[in-house]
């Protein structure tokens, strides 16, 4: 089980790391740049192929992340996100991908799929 944290990476980091050859390929993504619209590319998102990604950045924040576009690019390969700004706090529990997140309201906790035997 693999976890890419890509921090404040954008489209020509991602860039590199996909010409290079390096296996990319991870369970859990965290979203470049917070999810700005210049991160989490379609090369980059084809070359990591995650089970789940996770934007962190605030609900009201004075930029708007993250990005429309790049939710609709993880929409479109069926990838599912949680984001802190929404969300709350963010478990992500590994082998299985258990995903818990905490908000003033309580805690959820959602399955992205099961542990492998």
């Amino acid at each position: 089980v693999t976890v890419l944290l890509t921090g404040d990476l954008e489209r020509e980091g991602e860039a590199v790391l996909v010409e290079a050859r390096t296996d990319l390929r991870s369970n859990v993504l965290k979203l470049g740049h917070h999810g700005s619209r210049t991160s989490s590319s379609e090369g980059f998102l084809q070359a990591v192929r995650p089970e789940l990604a996770v934007a962190s950045a605030p609900a009201r924040g004075r930029l708007a992340f993250p990005h429309a576009t790049v939710l609709e690019r993880l929409e479109r390969r069926g990838i599912p996100w949680v984001w802190t700004g929404r969300d709350g706090a963010v478990l992500v529990g590994l082998p299985s991908l258990e995903v818990r997140v905490w908000r003033d309201d309580g805690e959820r906790v959602r399955l992205v799929r099961e542990a492998k035997p």
